[in-house]
């Protein structure tokens, strides 16, 4: 699928290519990204805040001090402490509408 299909669907761009690895406070970008995509995908916010919850502390979202080096390592222009930012609200929230907050909104089931 396209980055601008994915982002479309309000999706994390990333392509789990590992250049911003390592990052220099630990965070574990592509799996935090993923868990976001997988939550949008399949439609279960619990689920993917399950799954977030066995990545070690160090390597979550709210680890990231947004320091700009990421951005440059990213072959696909991804702004990359923006949408750790998302992740970051939408995984610690107990509740959230993350449908709307994690991109373009999905149609109700």
């Amino acid at each position: 699928m396209a980055l601008a299909e994915a982002i479309d669907e309000g999706r994390a761009p990333c392509t789990a290519c590992r250049f911003c690895l390592p990052c220099a406070h630990g965070v574990n970008i592509p799996r935090v990204f993923e868990t976001c995509n997988e939550a949008r995908i399949y439609g279960d916010e619990e689920a993917a805040r399950g799954s977030y919850a066995w990545l070690d502390e160090a390597q979550r979202a709210d680890a990231c001090v947004e320091c700009g080096d990421c951005p440059d390592k990213c072959p696909q222009g991804i702004e990359i402490p923006d949408w750790l930012a998302r992740a970051r609200e939408l995984l610690h929230r107990e509740r959230s509408n993350w449908r709307e907050d994690f991109g373009k909104s999905l149609t109700p089931r």
